[in-house]
């Protein structure tokens, strides 16, 4: 996990791993010949699969917002780069 992570991509996790654990635990019980229902293990499952799309398409979301920056600050260090190099010629 990156340092600067906010609060929305902690809780996106947690969320992902409370699921996991449920799902886990309703397996070993429905493997066990206990009371969950293959429709609850289903459900779960989905959960899963939409908290970890949640927690992918977050982490997808920030990577691009730092390539922008990258593209932006880029850009600006090209010029800098072509106003240095005409200032050498000149002298």
């Amino acid at each position: 996990m990156a340092k600067d992570k906010n609060i929305i991509g902690i809780v996106f996790e947690v969320i992902f791993w409370i699921l996991v654990v449920i799902f886990i635990y309703q397996l070993i019980a429905k493997i066990t010949g206990n009371s969950p229902t293959d429709f609850t293990i289903l459900y779960t499952g989905f959960g899963i699969i939409s908290s970890y799309i949640l927690v992918a398409t977050y982490n997808f979301a920030r990577f691009m917002g730092k390539v922008d920056e990258f593209m932006i600050n880029s850009r600006g260090s090209f010029k800098k780069i072509k106003e240095d190099i005409e200032f050498l010629k000149k002298k």
